[in-house]
């Protein structure tokens, strides 16, 4: 069997599941939603963002239009990025929090939409040098992030999920962290009442 068939098929199947997973998701999310809201908004705000870019995302991946390709799915994704910024300066912090703020303006500094332009949920030319600088920025302002803005297991959750979608090739990186963040972002807020 051919690789490239045999590799299709397999992505069939993940995306078919991440599906699955996605809409079960959103029915915990939306159970949690009012207390999300009312922990931060700034979180809330960037669930919220999160979710409307996956399913962006999934219109994507089964509709060819020009205009989600080339500029929305790259604007949200850096406006994701962007609402770290005051995430960080609206919870407590001291200064060792706001160092990876440094690697988050340099990211969204050297940002090209023309790196992320997205067929089918693939990068059609990825820059491969900008998405590992935005994981190691990720990283630190994940580790160095106080309690207010992280506790610990997000902490590690969050991070395992920077290194997921590198088991994929690396146009796919995108696809796979969007989806793996929205199928777990309900977890941490679930056994809270």
């Amino acid at each position: 069997m051919d690789y490239n068939i045999y590799y299709n098929n397999i992505m069939n199947k993940i995306i078919k599941m991440y599906l699955v997973f996605f809409m079960i998701s959103i029915f915990f999310i939306i159970c949690k939603i009012k207390y999300i809201y009312k922990v931060d908004k700034l979180w809330f705000l960037k669930t919220i963002l999160m979710y409307f870019t996956c399913i962006i995302m999934i219109f994507s991946l089964f509709y060819n239009i020009k205009i989600i390709n080339y500029y929305i799915l790259p604007l949200l994704l850096f406006i994701n990025i962007l609402l770290l910024i005051p995430i960080s300066f609206f919870n407590k912090y001291n200064l060792i929090n706001l160092i990876p703020l440094i690697g988050i303006i340099y990211i969204l500094v050297i940002f090209n939409i023309k790196d992320f332009i997205i067929n089918k949920g693939i990068l059609i030319n990825p820059n491969k040098k900008w998405i590992y600088i935005h994981i190691i920025v990720l990283l630190l302002f994940y580790l160095m992030a106080n309690n207010s803005i992280l506790n610990k297991s997000s902490k590690i959750g969050l991070s395992i999920l920077l290194f997921y979608p590198l088991l994929f090739p690396i146009n796919e990186y995108f696809l796979h962290r969007i989806f793996s963040l929205c199928i777990l972002c309900p977890f941490p807020w679930l056994f809270i009442n």
